[in-house]
């Protein structure tokens, strides 16, 4: 299965997305999975993200905080929030709290906040939730 547009095909296809990310988590061996560390997922969301080919940015700074992800398409920005052991429903609160999308604004595109929350005892994807913002 080809993974090079798994936020483009479909015009922001998360869930897509959320699929690939988890089953790609799911195939790293447990000897090479850091305990209990949010980096670890990001790490890998990130180089998922690089090696298809999108237009990633981790760690964006803004006034309030730093984004986690950041993907932008020629159609919509995306913003990723990690939660580890936490709710999907956190992570896109913390969006909201932070205001990441109002630094954006500017560039005049659609912005959906993604909230994916990651469990260290199933060592992937959790739960998520995305939201217009």
């Amino acid at each position: 299965m080809g993974y090079t547009s798994i936020l483009t095909k479909k015009q922001g296809n998360v869930s897509s997305a959320i699929e690939v990310i988890h089953n790609l988590i799911q195939a790293v061996p447990d000897q090479n999975y850091i305990e209990n560390r949010e980096k670890f997922f990001h790490a890998i969301v990130h180089l998922i993200f690089t090696i298809v080919g999108s237009n990633v940015w981790s760690e964006v700074h803004t006034p309030i905080g730093r984004i986690d992800t950041m993907i932008g398409t020629p159609k919509r920005i995306f913003l990723f929030e990690f939660k580890l052991n936490e709710t999907a429903e956190a992570a896109i609160q913390c969006i909201k709290d932070r205001h990441y999308a109002e630094s954006l604004r500017h560039r005049g595109l659609p912005i959906t906040g993604v909230g994916v929350s990651f469990s260290t005892e199933t060592k992937g994807v959790k739960e998520w939730k995305e939201e217009e913002l």
